[in-house]
């Protein structure tokens, strides 16, 4: 995404891509930790899985998407405040700190929307999980069944991507 931002920056003006470097690696830097921290719950699902704690394994990504919501708070009134901060004593142009401000103010709330995608994906890992044993019990049963969920899953997968 921040490629083609950038490409279309270039358009405007040099001032403008030379602002969205440093404010894009910003504020991947500052979100990256809420994503990493939302991203271990597939982790923690597999270990349940593993346990037969099958419980455990739908609870975990629903805790996931209650954290990314924090993080998305968080990624939206806070971080700005703390990117502001960074970016003035970055030592740059005057004119590039208030496009690399503006910038980063508009990126750094997708953090959240991307905390919220990855604990998303833990909870299709635990779709997976659950049509692998019900196909495990029920595979001479409902054939037909069994491929249609293939289908929905790998629509899933395509739509997460």
């Amino acid at each position: 995404m921040q490629f083609i931002d950038r490409k279309f920056l270039s358009i405007n003006s040099t001032l403008d891509v030379a602002a969205a470097l440093p404010a894009g690696i910003l504020c991947f830097t500052l979100f990256s930790f809420f994503s990493v921290t939302t991203g271990f719950s597939a982790a923690i699902v597999s270990q349940y899985n593993g346990r037969d704690n099958h419980k455990a394994c739908s609870r975990v990504p629903w805790s996931a998407f209650y954290y990314a919501l924090a993080a998305g708070m968080i990624c939206s009134y806070i971080m700005p405040y703390i990117g502001s901060y960074i970016i003035n004593i970055g030592g740059h142009l005057p004119e590039i700190i208030i496009k690399e401000k503006q910038y980063f103010n508009v990126m750094i709330p997708a953090g959240g929307f991307t905390c919220v995608m990855i604990a998303f994906c833990s909870f299709s890992r635990v779709l997976v999980l659950c049509d692998f044993y019900c196909s495990e019990n029920y595979i001479l049963e409902n054939q037909k069944k069994l491929r249609l969920n293939s289908y929905q899953q790998l629509l899933f997968y395509l739509y997460s991507v």
